[in-house]
């Protein structure tokens, strides 16, 4: 072997190859960009007998000894979704930002105050939503106060 990689050390030397050594076409992939990530939800697909199969012979009819599980492996790798939040974590501490649980906790008790109004106005059944009759989110005493003021607008008009 130490003959052979003598020779491919001269044969990028060659000025006929040597802008194929830059060249990102005939470059190896890297492992990690070669396998598909999948998540931590799908691991027992490795484990699974369903997902297993054991070949005794190739698609050339010769005696081979392995099994689908090897393969997928090959080509799938579990995702690192804790490493993944870290790493996003690390990057908020970097840039100064910390996350205020007080923030957090004023959105959830407006969310919370949105909730029930909304709930209490599904439970009105005089309005039908789902044929799009009343709006959810606006107020229903703005509604009342607009189509009273509707109706004040129109003069009567006498046929005469």
């Amino acid at each position: 072997m130490g003959k052979d990689s003598a020779k491919e050390s001269e044969i990028w030397k060659d000025p006929r190859f040597s802008h194929l050594v830059n060249d990102p076409r005939f470059k190896n992939i890297s492992e990690s960009r070669r396998k598909v990530k999948i998540d931590r939800r799908f691991q027992s697909m490795f484990k699974d007998p369903k997902f297993s199969l054991k070949y005794t012979v190739d698609k050339y009819g010769r005696r081979v000894e392995k099994d689908q599980s090897d393969a997928l492996k090959k080509y799938y790798a579990l995702s690192d979704d804790e490493e993944e939040e870290e790493k996003v974590q690390e990057a908020k501490e970097e840039s100064g930002e910390e996350d205020s649980s007080d923030d957090e906790n004023d959105d959830l008790e407006v969310g919370e105050k949105i909730d029930k109004k909304m709930k209490k106005r599904l439970k009105d059944l005089e309005v039908d939503y789902a044929r799009g009759e009343a709006n959810i989110l606006t107020d229903s005493s703005s509604d009342d106060e607009s189509t009273e003021d509707d109706e004040e607008e129109v003069p009567l008009i006498m046929s005469g």
